[in-house]
């Protein structure tokens, strides 16, 4: 228990004020417990931040894991992974999280690898899903699952950033069909069965961010 307190309180704090600036101390102080029970769990804070990013890893291999359990025919699976793609990259903490990361890897050479690991399973882990998902669609002939997931990611995290700069030219609703206009334009340009029917989506598009990107 101590021990996920802990990890929950860095996760807390990393995301909403930044790796750099968290200190030990406020990791405990919001976890409720001493210094001591911290250096009782973790010898230091690139330590717990490993924690941080192994539990969020997992969180999302267990997610694809339902999605896939939870949806049977293709044309859901693909319907279920747009929508989460979307919220997850909607989801405010989860992206800070995964930005706050990749700055800290660019400013800590020692930190770096681990947290390209973490990136690279996160990619892993949405290709995976990818790959198996055309496959059921019967695709032979596609750019790599890896390139497709890491762009989606890396767009997601510019218009996050931008969406916080700029909450008025920028709100969640363009955010929103940001992503799924991207999302669609990649995924029916690699299943020719989809170029015939509109995207696999249940809401019509809108103007919300006509003449505002």
């Amino acid at each position: 228990m101590t021990r996920e307190r802990l990890i929950e309180a860095a996760h807390d704090l990393f995301s909403s004020g930044g790796i750099e600036a968290t200190t030990i101390d406020r990791i405990a102080e919001h976890a409720g417990y001493s210094r001591g029970a911290f250096y009782s769990n973790f010898e230091t804070k690139d330590e717990i931040l490993a924690a941080v990013a192994d539990r969020e890893s997992a969180r999302s291999r267990e997610d694809f894991a339902k999605m896939a359990a939870e949806n049977t025919t293709p044309e859901e699976k693909l319907n279920a992974l747009r929508n989460f793609a979307i919220d997850m990259c909607l989801d405010r903490k989860g992206c800070m999280f995964y930005l706050e990361m990749e700055m800290y890897g660019v400013r800590n050479n020692s930190s770096r690898k681990m947290i390209a690991d973490f990136v690279g399973q996160d990619t892993h882990t949405g290709a995976r899903f990818l790959d198996a998902l055309f496959k059921e669609f019967h695709v032979t002939n596609a750019p790599s699952t890896e390139l497709i997931v890491s762009s989606f990611i890396s767009m997601a995290q510019g218009l996050t950033m931008r969406q916080i700069v700029e909450p008025d030219s920028m709100p969640e609703t363009v955010v929103r069909e940001s992503l799924a206009l991207y999302f669609d334009s990649v995924i029916t340009s690699c299943i020719p069965q989809l170029r015939k029917s509109p995207p696999c989506t249940d809401e019509a598009p809108t103007n919300a961010g006509k003449g505002r990107l």
